[in-house]
């Protein structure tokens, strides 16, 4: 049962339409009225993601079933990015960064009766790059993913390593602690030093102190030709500022 009021009434709202469209309600008006409801109660769920410790979520990212994603604090998801809540829990720890167009899916197992899915975690302090798909059964803690990366079903990656730009990890892999995969299929190649941890530590922290949303950068209104000014204008005018900010 919903304990927060405001949406145990818009779930009693959703029930009485349902009911309305039994008795043979006009089914224009219904799907209407199904429509309002559902869209609050998905804004209210990425409220609920955003007010946990300074996370940012581009309102232009795909966040489904997300009652299901739980994000630990502080952590960045870019515009166009996927996560599928509504496979399996999502849990991603704090101080990560998931850049654009990536999707974040969690892993399968085909068995006699079908398909079953299980939860993805991922740890704190990993930095997924652009246009990546994860299909990962576990992420370890400082965990760099690179460019165009594809992270196999059931993969696990252990704290503190590394895939470079274009690997395809084949499903069930398992990359090691301190060490590079790379090519497709991904295979080992090289090691990182020891000080891996605290190099991730500083890469996302900054990277979160120094994120701005695109219309709050400073050569975004220069790079259009737009006085600051009106740009400040616009932005409140038109609620062009496309990040949550709690």
């Amino acid at each position: 049962m919903t304990t927060n009021p405001v949406l145990f009434h818009y779930h009693e709202m959703l029930s009485a339409y349902l009911y309305l469209f039994s008795l043979g309600a006009s089914w224009f008006h219904i799907l209407y009225r199904l429509l309002n409801v559902l869209r609050v109660l998905h804004t209210s769920n990425l409220h609920r993601l955003c007010m946990a410790s300074g996370n940012k979520v581009s309102r232009q990212s795909v966040l489904c079933g997300s009652q299901n994603i739980v994000l630990n604090g502080k952590t960045i998801i870019m515009n166009d990015c996927i996560i599928r809540g509504d496979l399996a829990n999502v849990r991603i720890g704090r101080h990560c960064v998931v850049k654009s167009r990536s999707v974040i899916r969690p892993p399968f197992k085909k068995f006699s009766k079908g398909v079953a899915f299980f939860p993805l975690h991922i740890g704190d302090h990993v930095f997924i790059e652009e246009d990546c798909v994860v299909n990962a059964a576990q992420i370890g803690s400082y965990v760099h993913i690179g460019k165009n990366c594809v992270i196999g079903r059931r993969c696990v990656l252990k704290d503190c390593c590394k895939i470079l730009d274009n690997t395809v990890l084949p499903p069930e892999t398992v990359v090691p602690p301190f060490t590079v995969f790379s090519g497709c299929p991904g295979l080992f190649s090289g090691e990182l030093p020891e000080c891996t941890q605290e190099l991730m530590i500083d890469v996302t922290k900054s990277y979160y102190q120094k994120f701005l949303p695109l219309t709050q950068h400073p050569t975004w209104a220069q790079q259009r030709g737009v006085p600051k000014s009106e740009a400040k204008k616009m932005m409140k005018r038109e609620r062009t500022i496309r990040f949550f900010h709690f």
